[in-house]
């Protein structure tokens, strides 16, 4: 402990006290989500056939996408308007319920078209996915607002709530029900754990007292910036939401749904590692809101802490690199030839302490920068998996990762030198600007 504290002192310079105050219960919780994730991924490796896992992603990759065009960035704009004092979660309850009906139209749309071509399988998964929807959307937007009042112990309750009970859903299913093919995973996975976080949510909600952490001034104020600004957000993150699902497309399209859920399991223990960690930097997104994040003395700060940060995680990603065979032959031995693409997807992790860079034009209010990298992200990496086709052929999903791998570097290099080139007095605009 003294020499994190001596690290700090002489190289972060970080508020760790603020850190280990809220830390502790997110860490609790992802550390536990974690545990219950691989608990999950194994079931789905080990009890259901690659067919079905494949269809399965398939049709969730497409709530990825639906879920992007549903005011998606009402999340992050409710949890900056708590962070600044207002009481926006009704109003941003209501403006998610009216996009959530255009969502379950989308989804009944897609089902129609698969019917009429006669898959019953992927019509009936696309419906199971538009009853889900409305479920999914609006009891997530809890979380947000618990992020916003820096209640992390409840918001850590909520993701342990989720993972426990899709667990636990699961076991029904495959040791009780002996249900084990595409439909079952999403009625566990999908359907009942909307249900069950709904209800979870509710009680929670009812439960909390909302006027105890909101300044006077606000209390009975509506932020004008909320809609405008997930407005915003949602329209920035379109293309963005595409290029984040369009490795599952691609996949699913050009090798099946076999292929697919091998990608899926081979990603998995990458994907909850980049996801500990970013959950890990939200913790400072209310301490972020009211700091001079433009300052020459943070950005001097930031960089020290990007480059410790990314000598921590090669340090995580070669540990990685050693225990991934002996992990996929325990957990997932069926799918064992596709230990080397988990190997290469997880270096990924080591550029998000630079990809975080952009997470400040976000929070400063910078319109112009935060559309850049909503837009040039997927476009970037949509292009590169053209290129990497062209090049590697067509055969296997290495030109998928490795074109992943590649946006990736791209997208830190970008966003670094952006960050240490921006002049906050003439590149960002205040919150209340955007309107």
């Amino acid at each position: 402990m003294k020499f994190i504290h001596r690290l700090n002192r002489n190289f972060l310079q970080l508020d760790l006290r603020y850190f280990f105050r809220n830390s502790f219960y997110n860490i609790l919780a992802y550390a536990i989500s974690i545990v219950c994730t691989l608990l999950i991924t194994y079931l789905i490796a080990n009890k259901i056939s690659s067919n079905d896992t494949g269809i399965y992603r398939y049709i969730y990759s497409w709530y990825g996408i639906i879920s992007g065009v549903m005011l998606s960035g009402i999340t992050t704009s409710l949890t900056i308007s708590i962070a600044k004092g207002y009481n926006s979660l009704r109003s941003a309850f209501f403006y998610k319920a009216f996009c959530s009906i255009f969502g379950v139209c989308a989804s009944l749309v897609v089902a129609g078209y698969y019917f009429y071509n006669d898959n019953s399988t992927l019509s009936i998964g696309f419906i199971l996915l538009g009853l889900s929807i409305p479920l999914l959307e609006l009891s997530g937007l809890y979380s947000s607002y618990l992020q916003g009042r820096e209640d992390f112990k409840k918001a850590s309750t909520l993701t342990i709530f989720n993972k426990i009970s899709t667990l636990l859903l699961m076991l029904i299913f495959i040791y009780i029900l002996h249900y084990t093919n595409s439909h079952s995973l999403l009625i566990s996975n999908v359907f009942l754990v909307g249900i069950t976080q709904t209800v979870y949510v509710y009680s929670l909600a009812k439960k909390d007292k909302e006027r105890q952490n909101i300044p006077a001034k606000h209390l009975n104020k509506k932020d004008p910036t909320l809609l405008p600004y997930a407005i915003h957000l949602t329209l920035m993150g379109v293309i963005f939401t595409i290029g984040q699902q369009a490795d599952k497309l691609i996949l699913f399209s050009m090798f099946g749904s076999t292929t697919l859920a091998a990608y899926w399991i081979a990603t998995t223990i990458p994907l909850e590692a980049q996801r500990f960690i970013a959950q890990i930097t939200t913790i400072y997104i209310p301490k972020l809101v009211r700091a001079d994040t433009g300052s020459l003395v943070f950005k001097k700060k930031f960089i020290r802490t990007v480059l410790i940060a990314t000598m921590i995680l090669c340090i995580g990603c070669g540990l990685y690199w050693i225990s991934a065979p002996m992990i996929f032959s325990y957990l997932f031995p069926k799918y064992i030839t596709y230990t080397f693409i988990s190997q290469i997807f997880f270096l990924n992790i080591i550029l998000i302490p630079s990809i975080f860079s952009w997470s400040f034009f976000l929070l400063q209010g910078n319109i112009k920068k935060t559309y850049l990298y909503h837009v040039a992200d997927p476009l970037i990496q949509i292009s590169l998996y053209v290129v990497f086709i062209i090049l590697f052929g067509s055969t296997t999903v290495m030109p998928i990762i490795y074109a992943i791998l590649a946006k990736n570097v791209i997208m830190a290099i970008l966003g670094l030198t952006l960050f240490i080139n921006t002049k906050p007095s003439n590149s960002s605009i205040s919150h209340e600007q955007l309107v």
